[in-house]
């Protein structure tokens, strides 16, 4: 595991990550549930399908391929119930905000790149105040490349100011991983977050391995 004095930047994903969005992800889904007279669905049913983003929670939750007659209009019913209720629910993962404090402490910037459209992570972002401190917010359709193309990482350590190299990556999929090492960046996979599947992802190429947002301190010091 390298020194992590190495690291003079620092980039997050977000669902999963940073926000544990997943009550509202949940509530948005259950809406859709309840019009459709099907059986509402708990946390751990939908945890694993976060990370395959808005097709991959009606998928999942209605039993139906995005090919579907109905799949688009069933997508845009979710997703603006889910954008009238951003911040019922949702909150930083307990020991963000201290590992955000210590990276600013230190001198040394922070950004977000997310898979997440700019239309629900601006306002989330902006809620928590991070449009303030973050230098970055690369969303999911900030550029015509998303992950798992290295363009994103990219992008934000040029807004870092910092070679690929010089920046450390956090995320809870298999995409940030193959983004990351794509960058030539190194990245940490957070446990904490989304995981299909907990020893897979144990398994997967990344350079470290978190089941809190506190263990991050370690590529801080």
């Amino acid at each position: 595991m390298p020194a992590s004095k190495r690291f003079q930047g620092f980039l997050f994903d977000l669902d999963g990550t940073l926000l544990d969005t997943a009550p509202d992800l949940l509530a948005a889904l259950n809406h859709l549930l309840r019009k459709n007279y099907k059986p509402e669905l708990v946390q751990n049913d939908i945890r694993g399908a976060i990370s395959d983003g808005s097709n991959g929670l009606i998928q999942l939750a209605l039993g139906i391929d995005s090919s579907a007659p109905e799949f688009n209009s069933l997508k845009l019913e979710f997703l603006d119930y889910y954008r009238l209720n951003l911040f019922q629910n949702t909150r930083p993962f307990p020991g963000i905000e201290e590992i955000l404090i210590k990276i600013e402490q230190s001198k040394r910037p922070w950004g977000i790149v997310t898979s997440k459209l700019s239309s629900f992570t601006i306002p989330l972002v902006e809620h928590f105040g991070w449009n303030l401190r973050a230098k970055c917010v690369v969303c999911g359709d900030t550029l015509k490349q998303n992950k798992p193309h290295p363009a994103p990482l990219l992008e934000g350590a040029n807004y870092l100011g910092l070679p690929p190299k010089k920046c450390l990556y956090t995320g809870d999929a298999i995409t940030d991983v193959q983004a990351s090492k794509a960058a030539g960046m190194q990245v940490v996979t957070a446990g904490y977050g989304y995981l299909t599947d907990y020893k897979t992802a144990k398994t997967w190429d990344s350079n470290g391995f978190i089941e809190s947002p506190y263990e991050l301190e370690f590529w801080l010091q």
